[in-house]
């Protein structure tokens, strides 16, 4: 239940603007729902960040594992180690795609752009709709169902909001993006964030093997008592703190860290569609959605510096 909760409201914020907009096409109303979409289009970033680091983590761990204990490195247990086949990471980036450019086409529709602007976008994210179709038929694992039932719906979903729009039925998109699209869209994101907080821990994993291997070597060169190497055990502890603060830093890219923060949009976006758009409705929904922006901006360089490790 904690796991559905935290990863729902990717979905939701994506959605309930659409509605807001609806009501409300101020300047000031548009700058920040371009903030809000900023900071989903970071959030779909960041989790491909973390997706494409996940084998290499699964591999380094594996190895680092086998040359501690004298073992042979095979390539089969290699792959078996892996989270994700090719086909599978591909479906799961492709998927990230489409959410973001479907966003891309809700922001162009309420912001009432230029018909001719949101039948290119429309076309686009068809395009995507079609790769990922086309990348979930070849998943054929047990493991692959839940990712399949969640994805299938969104890109049905999907591709009707894009008729709609490619015919300027606006009110009918709109509509439909926000009746129809709550459920779909809840399931495949906690599908994807799911996975990306998995892959978040096995990183973090990583990062105490190396600390427990840097420990071990330097006790291995202190017990060499009067044979021991000043300089070895100097570089050893140098490591241990770099290793340290690695693991320290690695905290402040925990993906739930951004599910957190669309919590709090969440909350500022319904506050302000409920609300009667006084300036101040106005100023604060334009905070919320500001701080938004920031966070995820933070978070996501925490990300980008724990995939250097």
């Amino acid at each position: 239940m904690r796991q559905r909760w935290r990863n729902h409201r990717f979905t939701l914020l994506l959605l309930v603007f659409a509605v807001a907009f609806a009501a409300c096409t101020t300047v000031s109303y548009k700058v920040t729902i371009g903030n809000y979409k900023d900071a989903n289009t970071l959030v779909v970033e960041n989790t491909r960040t973390i997706f494409k680091q996940a084998n290499q983590v699964e591999r380094n761990i594996y190895i680092n594992r086998q040359i501690r204990n004298h073992l042979s490195i095979d390539m089969d247990d290699i792959h078996k180690a892996e989270l994700f086949s090719q086909d599978q990471l591909a479906a799961r980036m492709k998927a990230l795609d489409t959410i973001d450019a479907y966003g891309t086409l809700l922001l162009k529709i309420v912001n009432s752009d230029a018909p001719q602007s949101i039948a290119e976008t429309s076309g686009t994210v068809s395009k995507d709709v079609a790769n990922l179709l086309g990348m979930m038929a070849k998943l054929k694992g047990d493991k692959d169902t839940a990712f399949k039932s969640a994805a299938n719906p969104l890109a049905n979903l999907v591709s009707q909001v894009v008729g709609l729009a490619m015919n300027y039925k606006i009110r009918e998109a709109l509509n439909k993006a926000a009746e129809a699209g709550y459920e779909p869209m809840k399931n495949l994101i906690a599908l994807l964030s799911e996975d990306a907080y998995g892959a978040y821990k096995r990183k973090r994993a990583q990062l105490l093997q190396d600390q427990q291997y840097l420990l071990d070597a330097y006790d291995s060169e202190l017990k060499k008592g009067q044979s021991l190497r000043e300089d070895v055990l100097k570089k050893y502890a140098e490591q241990i703190k770099v290793e340290l603060n690695n693991w320290e830093g690695s905290a402040e890219a925990n993906p739930d860290l951004m599910f957190d923060a669309m919590t709090r949009a969440q909350v500022a976006l319904l506050a302000y569609v409920r609300s009667n758009k006084t300036q101040k409705d106005t100023d604060d929904f334009s905070y919320a959605m500001a701080e938004y922006l920031a966070r995820v901006k933070q978070v996501g360089a925490s990300i980008k510096n724990l995939s250097q490790f």
